[in-house]
């Protein structure tokens, strides 16, 4: 782009920023200064969260300054950037940051967040009590719901969550993600079932995130079944974190073929998401099945050629070739991911179709993609 205003830099600082690319979108903000073009308060918002981030104490201080020396601090929506970036430093934030900010719910629910980060509930609920019993938000009741369940206070969520009630106020998912990962960390099974079946009465469909957190919840207690019959009767797809906390729970409770089964599967998580990065694009029209793009991208994940290789890097020794046997031709997707694995992990892998040997190295396939 010959021609860069403050929208087109602000706008790739932006982008960075949400794709959770701290490092770059810092740099594109030095480039931008290097440049000569002054930043606004959009700028600062967007740029605060990675230098908080990346922990960079001499940045912060300059980024904080500068919305001091141009007045940004008058718009809310700098002060809770700026304050969420301090909180990353797990300090007591310091008054002149946010004395000359109008105090409202919205920064009092950023306040709460640090402090519940912080390890300081105390203050967290202070501050939530400090807030106008009308002015309080949905968010408001979500920071410290999940406060008490992070320390452990799981009852105390509950009661918490019933008061919200009563106020008239709705939860969402972020309610019952803090719920159901409340009473886990509780070992309150009985009212995180209730709780997930309130889910439907209050319109709220479940997640992946609800799932796991109810897999982490009876896997704790031992109940390991139960969890494995909540990963399979699952109705979206699965992900890693649904199987990383089914394959902790096996793990402690000494369940070593379920704890196989739970990691085979995180690996095959594992593996799209880092051929992904290297430029690898399911083949969606693998899948015949008239379901959405991404339960798709799902069952192709779960191809048993994927499973059988997803094990085969686990467990078979680096200098060793992976062997995977199919009766089948191969289709298009696990060939194109099969080239991908071999790149990324480099690992040599021999597939076995119904109609020849396929040896994948270093991204590429004998067949020349003829085949």
């Amino acid at each position: 782009m010959p021609m860069r205003d403050l929208v087109s830099w602000t706008a790739m600082i932006t982008a960075y920023e949400q794709a959770e690319q701290p490092d770059k979108a810092l740099l594109l903000f030095q480039h931008m200064q290097l440049h000569g073009v002054l930043s606004d308060s959009v700028t600062i918002v967007s740029v605060a969260s990675p230098v908080g981030q990346l922990g960079l104490i001499k940045r912060t201080k300059i980024v904080h300054s500068y919305a001091i020396c141009n007045g940004y601090l008058k718009y809310l929506s700098v002060g809770n950037g700026i304050i969420a970036m301090l909180s990353t430093f797990r300090k007591e934030i310091p008054r002149f940051c946010y004395k000359r900010i109008k105090i409202d719910a919205n920064l009092c629910n950023v306040l709460m967040d640090m402090y519940v980060k912080c390890r300081d509930l105390d203050t967290a609920t202070r501050l939530f009590n400090d807030i106008p019993p009308t002015e309080r938000n949905i968010t408001s009741w979500n920071v410290l719901i999940s406060g008490y369940g992070m320390h452990g206070y799981g009852k105390e969520a509950l009661n918490l969550f019933s008061q919200m009630q009563q106020t008239g106020i709705k939860p969402d998912h972020i309610t019952f993600t803090s719920l159901l990962s409340a009473c886990g960390h509780a070992g309150l099974i009985d009212e995180g079932r209730k709780c997930f079946a309130e889910m439907k009465k209050h319109s709220v469909s479940p997640r992946v995130k609800h799932y796991a957190c109810m897999v982490d919840m009876l896997g704790r207690a031992g109940l390991l079944n139960q969890a494995f019959d909540m990963v399979q009767q699952m109705p979206i797809p699965k992900n890693d974190g649904v199987w990383g906390a089914l394959r902790l729970a096996c793990r402690i409770h000494g369940d070593t073929e379920l704890t196989e089964l739970a990691a085979r599967n995180l690996k095959v998580e594992s593996l799209a998401a880092e051929i992904k990065m290297v430029g690898y694009v399911p083949n969606l029209s693998c899948v015949l099945h008239d379901v959405d793009d991404e339960d798709k991208e799902h069952i192709l994940n779960y191809h048993s050629e994927k499973l059988a290789m997803a094990f085969g890097i686990m467990k078979i020794d680096p200098e060793m070739s992976v062997q995977v046997t199919n009766h089948l031709r191969i289709c298009n997707d696990c060939y194109s991911a099969f080239k991908f694995v071999s790149y990324v992990y480099g690992r040599k892998v021999v597939v076995r179709d119904a109609y020849r040997f396929h040896h994948f190295q270093d991204g590429t396939c004998s067949c020349n993609d003829y085949w």
